[in-house]
């Protein structure tokens, strides 16, 4: 069996905590506990049916209950959850080259900044979303806008990019 993709015999390694392991925890907790707040503050003062759906151009083509809110908080916090455990055990993720004890603490701490990167970038355009979804919904705002999506993309690729150019620069 090829060892790149043998889990069982990588090295495991504990990875130090860095500042951005830190700070990725840090603003996670804050995103979420604003999500609940937030959904929770304004749940009572939405009309029964909301927009749920928009277009690429940020216009509602699609309404729902308002109850469909929940649904954010309850993602975020799941997945929040998810990475602040699933960063504690790298061996098991998969990676783009063949782990040896000389490389695992580089592959390993790029592959949990990576996790981090995405936990915010998610956590985040969940945030907006909602924020946006409650604006529209109260009449304070027409439409989504139409840089929320870019941006996302442009977080959440990018990061990945940079992680595979890196992991594979530095096998």
């Amino acid at each position: 069996m090829d060892f790149a993709f043998n889990k069982i015999n990588r090295p495991k390694i504990e990875v130090k905590t860095t500042w951005l392991s830190l700070i990725s925890d840090i603003l996670g907790t804050i995103g979420v506990i604003f999500l609940i707040a937030y959904t929770l503050y304004y749940f009572g003062k939405l009309p029964q049916t909301i927009p749920i759906h928009f277009n690429i151009s940020g216009e509602a083509d699609g309404f729902g209950s308002k109850y469909t809110l929940i649904i954010f908080p309850v993602i975020a916090t799941f997945l929040h959850t998810l990475f602040f455990f699933i960063k504690k055990s790298p061996h098991i993720y998969n990676y783009p080259v063949k782990i040896t004890e000389q490389n695992a603490e580089y592959q390993y701490k790029i592959a949990i900044n990576l996790i981090h990167m995405v936990r915010i970038s998610v956590i985040g355009l969940l945030s907006v979303l909602e924020w946006q979804m409650v604006e529209v919904s109260l009449g304070n705002q027409k439409d989504l806008g139409i840089m929320v999506l870019p941006v996302f993309l442009l977080l959440l690729f990018g990061s990945t990019i940079v992680y595979f150019i890196k992991a594979v620069k530095n096998k």
